[in-house]
C-alpha cells in the first residue's frame, strides 16, 4: 500500500519568490481583451512581469467569429480589432502598455 502522498507541485509564485530558482519560466496565455476572466489573470500577473524569471507570451484568441474560425458565434464583437491593434503595439515595443490599457478599460463583458 502506498502510504505517502505524492509531492504537490510548487506554485509558480513560490518558484519566482525563491532566490535559488534560476531557470526562466515561460507562461503562454491565450486571451481576449474583452474577457473578464482574462482581465483578472492579466491583473494578477502584472506584478510578476520583468525581473522575476517569468516570461509571459501572449497569444490572441478573440471570441469573435470575424477573425477566429473556431468561434461559431461572436461573443466579443470588436475583439479581432483589439487583437490586431495589440499586434501593432507589439511591433512598436509598446505591447504591455497597450494591453494593460485595453484590459483596464474593460470592453464588453
Amino acid at each position: 500500500a502506498y502510504s505517502r502522498q505524492p509531492p504537490k507541485p510548487t506554485p509558480a509564485c513560490e518558484l519566482l519568490a525563491d532566490p535559488s530558482f534560476t531557470p526562466p519560466l515561460t507562461l503562454v496565455i491565450y486571451s481576449d481583451f474583452q474577457c473578464p476572466h482574462c482581465r483578472t489573470l492579466d491583473r494578477s500577473l502584472r506584478p510578476l512581469r520583468g525581473g522575476t524569471g517569468l516570461r509571459v507570451v501572449p497569444r490572441h484568441y478573440p471570441l469573435d467569429s470575424a477573425c477566429n474560425p473556431q468561434v461559431k458565434r461572436s461573443r466579443h464583437p470588436g475583439a479581432c480589432l483589439q487583437a490586431r491593434a495589440a499586434i501593432c503595439a507589439a511591433a512598436q515595443e509598446r505591447y504591455d502598455e497597450f494591453s494593460d490599457r485595453l484590459f483596464d478599460e474593460g470592453g464588453a463583458d
